[in-house]
């Protein structure tokens, strides 16, 4: 091969060349994406491993506290115990009733309280009249 031979494959030569290197260059690249998403995906799924170890965690933990309770079977009859003594409660006197009711029964106390003051005074008026009328029988004396 002479000169002139080598010089017409060299323009063919540095083109090869630098398709190769344009190759390797996207291999790299297809590669190296690759690997970072890789990674991401890895650290993705480390992440959910870790949050749903967390949510594991506390379930247990809530059905651990679940498990003392009664069944659902017992939470339906105290709601139905519960419901009948709302039912019964609500012929009851409500609170606004009670506090007429006290009411009443204030003004029914003062009255019975002026009744008691006058009956005294009474009393002591009849208390009075028989004392005298001991001392003094009618028909002897006094006129």
């Amino acid at each position: 091969m002479d000169a002139l031979t080598l010089a017409a494959w060299l323009p063919w030569v540095t083109v090869g060349q630098s398709l190769v290197t344009a190759a390797i260059a996207v291999a790299l690249w297809y590669v190296r994406r690759d690997a970072a998403r890789r990674a991401a995906i890895e650290r993705i799924e480390r992440t959910l491993d870790q949050r749903f170890q967390e949510l594991r965690t506390a379930l247990t933990l809530q059905e651990r506290s679940i498990a003392g309770l009664p069944p659902l079977s017992a939470w339906a009859a105290h709601a139905q115990r519960i419901a009948i003594l709302e039912e019964r409660l609500g012929h009851l006197p409500s609170t606004e009733d009670l506090q007429r009711i006290h009411s009443r029964i204030d003004h029914v106390s003062e009255g019975m309280a002026e009744l008691r003051g006058g009956i005294g005074r009474l009393q002591q008026s009849v208390d009075l009249l028989t004392a005298r009328l001991l001392d003094h029988p009618a028909g002897h004396g006094h006129a």
